[in-house]
C-alpha cells in the first residue's frame, strides 16, 4: 500500500486529501484468482462491491456460488461463525480464504482485507498529516474498494469483457459521480 496526499487548489483554498493506492496488493490477489478460480472476473458485481463486507467484498462475490451449494449443516445463517465447529461458514469471504488456504496475513497481503498491519500505517500516516477521518479503517476499506474496482473495470475494458451490471441506490454524492460512470 502506497499512501499519498494529493493537493489542489480552487479559489484560493488549498484541499489536502488523502490517498492509499493498493495497486500492488489487488494485483497479487488478482493474480492468485486468475490461477485458482478462472473465470473470477465474470462474478463481480461492481455497484455492490464493499472490500469490508465478507459477503459483497472480492471473495465473497466469487465464493457465493460454492457457500450456497454447501450441505445446510456447513453454513451458518446467521452471518456468524459457530466456534468449535470447523467447516462452518458465514460467508464467501470464509469458504474462499479457507478454499485458496489464505490466512490472516495473506488475506491483508493480496488485498482482500484491511488488518493491524495497514490500519497501523494508515493510523501513522494521518496523523503526520493531520488528518481526521471517522473511522480508519472504513477509511482504509473504502480505498481499497476503489483499487479493486478500477483494477476490476480495468482488466474488463481490456479483455473486452461485457458485464451487465445493475445500478447501485445512491446513499452518498459519490455514489451518484459512480453511477454517472456506470452509465456512460
Amino acid at each position: 500500500m502506497k499512501l499519498s496526499m494529493i493537493s489542489n487548489t480552487v479559489n484560493g483554498v488549498t484541499i489536502n486529501t488523502p490517498v492509499a493506492d493498493f495497486t500492488e496488493e489487488v494485483l497479487a490477489g488478482a493474480a492468485l484468482l486468475d490461477e485458482k478460480v478462472p473465470g473470477w472476473l465474470e462474478k463481480i458485481e461492481l455497484p455492490d462491491l464493499k472490500v469490508s463486507m465478507p459477503k459483497s467484498c472480492v471473495l465473497g462475490q466469487v465464493f457465493t456460488e460454492k457457500l450456497l451449494s454447501l450441505p445446510e449443516s456447513q453454513y451458518s445463517t446467521n452471518g456468524r461463525t459457530i466456534p468449535g465447529r470447523p467447516g462452518v461458514y458465514h460467508s464467501g469471504y470464509a469458504v474462499g480464504s479457507e478454499l485458496l488456504e489464505l490466512d490472516v496475513l495473506d488475506v491483508e497481503r493480496l488485498g482482500f482485507y484491511v488488518g493491524e498491519h495497514t490500519g497501523g500505517q494508515v493510523v501513522d500516516f494521518l496523523r503526520e498529516h493531520n488528518v481526521r477521518v471517522g473511522s480508519v479503517y472504513d477509511w482504509a476499506y473504502e480505498q481499497l474498494t476503489y483499487s479493486w474496482v478500477a483494477y476490476v473495470e480495468a482488466r474488463r475494458a481490456a479483455e473486452g469483457v461485457v458485464v451487465e451490471e445493475k445500478l447501485a441506490p445512491i446513499t452518498h454524492v459519490s455514489d451518484i459521480i459512480a453511477n454517472l460512470a456506470v452509465k456512460a
